[in-house]
């Protein structure tokens, strides 16, 4: 028997003896297609379309679930959100390189997706680029769930398949780029990614006093970790919820130098603060809503990924990521089209919907619940970026938010729905994959590794949980900030 699966444009024809479950099945093949909740059934992100044969399961409008469906005879299906999704442009920025002759490469491993360059040592020239989610969504959609998974066995599995990512990407763009040998790869990463990463216990990351068993500066031969390169650099982390992604973003816009606020979208909104020389940091729990988990037909920034919305003469309109048929919703579109729901009074102030449903297009819908679930992540936000600010002593400052959803963010989505204080809503620099552009600048330059290790050691960390103006903030922004009537 053989199971063909359609994705991304490849046909992948997978032979297979006896009645299986299909998500087990296309794990074992290197097909990770997300099922964030663990393969519980209630995500619903493992959605496939059955083009031809059968599958045991509960079917509806064509797809099934593959953590809940059983493949026991020959069958053809389609698979969605196993390409894509990684943010690899930044703003421009020179650095010194060091000038060593060679090659290296550049990771941004996010929660969701993973984001690479393979660039020239001698003078930091971009060769090539990729983007890829990451294959540990498959066992979880956060990082306390994937933490969980670690300690009940799958922490093998969950360094295997995000190392073998890793490798094939990298023989790809060596492949496309002409070099035969890496020196070397930065990798940065929130501090649970980093762990899980090399197979590190992260338990204490997940429980109080959140001890991460490491933070510093990692190096580890690429043979150890199977890679093709000499070695493996993970870049120093500030502590359990502020990760090398946010301490190499913030050198990379030159916090470590200047006043201002970085902002990291995306499952945590990961913040850190210059204030006088002063290096605040803090972690918000967002949620995944703006990674397009927890929304009932949210994605990741995919192929396909609804990515803009626009409500105009009372229609609404959008655009898709790559301009592909709309599969989904992710973290920008979900915020615009939020914001037309209060433009064209399909919501109120409180986020109740006039109707049950807002249908974006066939297939592609926002429910109540997914207002609520962006009301959470907005205010969580929205309510941390003030604490800071508080914290330090100073109304505003300059922000730079980072991430894929940062990229994409309309600023008049952003004043309307309050996912910003009104200080900093319409004034903030979309900075891009800050985390790749500080991976690569520690890549090439030995000084911004050393500044990057300075900035980490330096930081402070706010705990919001017992902040009073966080608390204070959090309630007040959970509403908006107006609607049509």
């Amino acid at each position: 028997m053989e199971l063909i699966v359609h994705s991304a444009g490849k046909k992948i024809r997978i032979p297979f003896r006896e009645k299986q479950n299909l998500l087990s099945l296309l794990r074992e093949n290197g097909i990770n297609i997300p099922a964030r909740c663990g393969g519980n059934g209630t995500c619903g992100k493992c959605r496939v379309k059955l083009l031809s044969g059968a599958l045991e399961g509960e079917e509806k409008g064509g797809f099934y679930l593959a953590c809940k469906s059983q493949i026991c005879s020959s069958a053809e299906i389609e698979v969605y959100e196993t390409e894509g999704g990684g943010l690899t442009e930044t703003q421009e920025r020179i650095f010194a390189a060091d000038g060593e002759s060679g090659f290296g490469a550049a990771l941004d491993l996010g929660t969701t997706t993973m984001a690479f360059s393979l660039v020239d040592l001698k003078d930091g020239k971009e060769l090539a680029k990729r983007s890829c989610l990451n294959p540990q969504g498959a066992l979880g959609a956060d990082v306390l769930s994937r933490i969980k998974a670690a300690s009940e066995g799958a922490r093998d599995k969950l360094k295997d398949c995000v190392l073998k990512k890793t490798a094939e990407v990298l023989s790809d763009l060596c492949r496309e780029a002409g070099v035969c040998s890496l020196k070397r790869l930065t990798v940065a990463g929130n501090t649970t990614m980093l762990h899980l990463f090399i197979g590190a216990d992260a338990e204490g990351i997940g429980r109080y006093p959140f001890t991460p068993a490491f933070t510093e500066t990692q190096r580890v031969g690429g043979s150890v970790l199977s890679l093709p390169c000499e070695e493996v650099v993970l870049l120093p982390s500030a502590s359990a919820f502020i990760g090398s992604d946010v301490i190499c973003g913030a050198h990379f816009v030159g916090l470590d130098k200047t006043e201002g606020m970085l902002l990291d979208l995306g499952t945590n909104g990961e913040i850190l603060l210059n204030a006088g020389g002063r290096i605040f940091t803090t972690s918000a729990a967002a949620g995944p809503a703006f990674e397009g988990a927890n929304i009932e037909c949210g994605t990741g920034g995919v192929a396909g990924a609804i990515d803009r919305v626009k409500a105009e003469n009372g229609k609404i309109s959008f655009t898709t990521v790559g301009g592909a048929p709309a599969v989904g919703i992710c973290g920008s579109g979900l915020t615009d089209a939020v914001a037309a729901l209060l433009e064209t009074g399909g919501i109120d102030e409180s986020g109740a919907m006039r109707s049950g449903r807002f249908d974006l297009t066939d297939g592609v819908y926002l429910t109540q619940k997914d207002v609520r679930e962006f009301q959470l992540a907005k205010s969580a936000i929205a309510a941390a970026v003030q604490a800071l600010l508080a914290r330090a002593g100073i109304a505003g400052t300059k922000l730079y938010v980072a991430g894929g959803m940062g990229f994409y963010l309309n600023r008049e989505s952003v004043e309307k729905t309050g996912l910003l204080p009104p200080a900093l809503a319409s004034s903030f620099t979309a900075a891009g994959n800050t985390g790749l552009g500080g991976a690569k600048a520690c890549l090439v330059s030995s000084a911004a590794l050393q500044a990057c290790e300075k900035l980490a050691r330096s930081a402070e960390y706010v705990d919001l949980s017992c902040d009073e103006v966080f608390m204070e903030k959090y309630m007040e922004y959970m509403g908006f900030p107006g609607a049509e009537e």
